[in-house]
């Protein structure tokens, strides 16, 4: 059985948190970014955990961020009163690389 079980992101664990800190910190300024779809899956549980931090809790918002200049009410606006699915998904390409596919999210 698969209980309590990830996917795995052939980083180490001090990388993967920043990375996905760094992510939650440009969807939030940006209100998109591109990722491939692995690190969308674990991204989803990521932001929504954050995000309900952030409802219940205004200096963790600004505590996340390097500029203090995004508007808060705003945030919350566009969020709503959703409890969890805040990204919305759209397939965009495939990478030249190594063909893996990449994905646009918008908050």
């Amino acid at each position: 059985m698969r209980h309590n079980k990830l996917k795995k992101i052939n980083k180490k664990s001090k990388h993967k948190k920043l990375m996905f800190y760094n992510m939650l910190y440009s969807i939030i300024k940006n209100k998109y970014i591109s990722t491939t779809i692995s690190k969308y899956k674990i991204l989803k549980k990521f932001f929504d955990k954050k995000v309900k931090k952030i409802k219940r809790n205004r200096k963790f918002f600004f505590s996340l961020l390097k500029e203090k200049k995004i508007n808060f009410t705003y945030f919350l606006k566009k969020i709503g009163k959703k409890k969890s699915g805040f990204l919305r998904v759209e397939k965009i390409k495939q990478r030249k690389g190594d063909f893996s596919r990449i994905i646009y999210l918008k908050l």
